[in-house]
């Protein structure tokens, strides 16, 4: 196996997915025009794209043992590649409605997939490099998509948003098949059909009711709003009720009781949330607070992504001298608190660059040291079933982080028409999802020594072999 082609495939394809999920939201007055229909109405392609992405993630576990991991991966690229030329030549909001549908079933595969791919076929001395290299598509596509999405509506049209999707996607497939091998296909259990039921409705209904908020700009109404996250929890309380009586459960609960596990899930469920309210934040702060254009803001915000590239060489000597405990707690805090000064009144935008730069280092190492401690005792057999439960946490946690961030911004800012907004305004905001996010360090520290020992052994091997 070529350990840099399969990352390559891994991390293109999640590239893909994070850069579209995030540029469609600044083309939205564009598509209207040309769709004939106005710009709220245009909100149902993120409302389908979320709602068939929720759907999607808590059978993927179960997909990858039923078929494969390495076939299912391929074919959610595709499924997502025909979704994308599905929505670029739409010609009507149906049209466009249904390929966003085809994009959320193929995105709702291909993260949790790469996942189980990354652990069951990278060596565990080059799974922390292995993880460095797929935080940087969740850093870049959220901070890069809505000015690149800007830049195109204007420059070109909002079509080239979808086709950019398919040489990226084309290259990702090629890597792939010289990459990935066909491993064993895992005997899968049973599948619990009412399990499924309630558990997609569950995290359909949640996520879409948290995040609404956030990228629907307050159009649906909040008593709608409400209900749809009342449902959302009411099916999540008879899955776990279900849970108790079926044997077979579509989202394994009893994982929880691994302790190394638990502490890893709770606590990135917390630091991610921070993930989920960032962009929408600094978008604000900079073109808002800052009177920045879409594009400068970006450029701005782009030093996040050159702090997490720069990290990546040394994530592995970084985590193996430190160890996965200290590195986790300090990049806890000091990550969320380098983002969170930002929005200090009279903060300059050389400052403001260099802190999101630190914040770029510090995130990416804290990813590259939770996904391997996530996986530390979880039996191989296990995988999938763990994977779909983190894929179901990071989901629910970036959707709360969005939901948190906007009604935050709301309280303090009641209305942005008319008023003279500083960054200053933002810093309450700012501190208070920073402080969220380090809670995480809270559950970082009941990971014991011995919870790091398997995995320092394996860096220090894999530091002997390269020299």
């Amino acid at each position: 196996m070529n350990g840099r082609r399969i990352l390559l495939a891994l991390a293109i394809a999640l590239f893909m997915q994070n850069l579209d999920a995030t540029a469609l939201a600044t083309c939205l007055p564009a598509m209207a025009r040309d769709l004939n229909t106005s710009p709220t109405s245009l909100n149902l392609a993120i409302t389908c794209y979320l709602m068939a992405l929720a759907t999607i993630i808590p059978l993927s576990g179960w997909i990858a043992d039923r078929y494969g991991a390495a076939r299912v991966f391929r074919s959610a690229i595709l499924i997502f590649l025909i979704g994308s030329l599905c929505c670029a030549s739409s010609s009507s909001l149906a049209s466009l409605a249904i390929g966003r549908v085809v994009q959320g079933a193929g995105a709702g595969l291909m993260t949790p997939v790469a996942r189980i791919l990354v652990v069951r076929q990278v060596e565990k001395k080059d799974l922390v490099a292995a993880f460095s290299w797929l935080a940087i598509p969740s850093l870049v596509g959220p901070m890069i998509g809505p000015p690149l999405g800007g830049l195109m509506s204007s420059a070109l049209s909002w079509n080239w948003i979808f086709l950019i999707n398919l040489p990226m996607g084309l290259l990702g497939l090629v890597a792939s098949f010289g990459s990935i091998a066909l491993a064993r296909v895992h005997e899968p259990r049973p599948l619990d059909v009412s399990s499924a039921v309630l558990a997609s409705s569950a995290i359909c209904g949640i996520s879409f009711g948290l995040s609404s908020p956030g990228t629907t700009a307050g159009l649906i109404p909040s008593r709608t709003l409400f209900v749809i996250t009342l449902l959302g929890m009411t099916s999540l309380a008879l899955y776990l009720l279900r849970s108790r009586i079926v044997r077979h459960q579509v989202i394994d609960i009893e994982l929880l009781s691994v302790g190394s596990f638990r502490a890893a899930l709770m606590g990135g469920f917390f630091f991610r949330l921070g993930m989920g309210a960032w962009p929408f934040l600094l978008s604000l702060l900079t073109q808002i607070g800052l009177r920045q254009s879409s594009f400068h803001s970006g450029i701005l915000v782009s030093s996040t992504t050159l702090g997490a590239l720069l990290a990546r060489p040394f994530a592995t000597r970084t985590i193996g001298y430190l160890g996965f405990r200290s590195v986790l707690m300090v990049t806890a805090i000091l990550g969320p608190a380098s983002i969170a000064l930002c929005a200090q009144a009279d903060v300059r935008l050389e400052v403001i660059a260099i802190l999101l730069f630190a914040g770029g280092v510090l995130i990416s190492l804290h990813l590259a040291a939770l996904g391997p401690i996530t996986y530390l005792d979880i039996p191989e057999e296990k995988v999938s079933d763990a994977t779909t439960l983190v894929a179901v946490g990071q989901q629910l946690s970036l959707a709360a982080g969005v939901s948190l961030a906007a009604f935050l911004v709301n309280l303090r800012l009641p209305t942005l028409d008319g008023v003279r907004v500083r960054p200053d305004d933002f810093t309450l905001v700012f501190l208070f999802i920073g402080a969220m996010s380090a809670i995480s360090s809270l559950f970082y520290s009941k990971l014991s020594h011995r919870d790091q020992v398997q995995f320092q052994m394996a860096i220090d091997e894999g530091h002997e072999d390269r020299k």
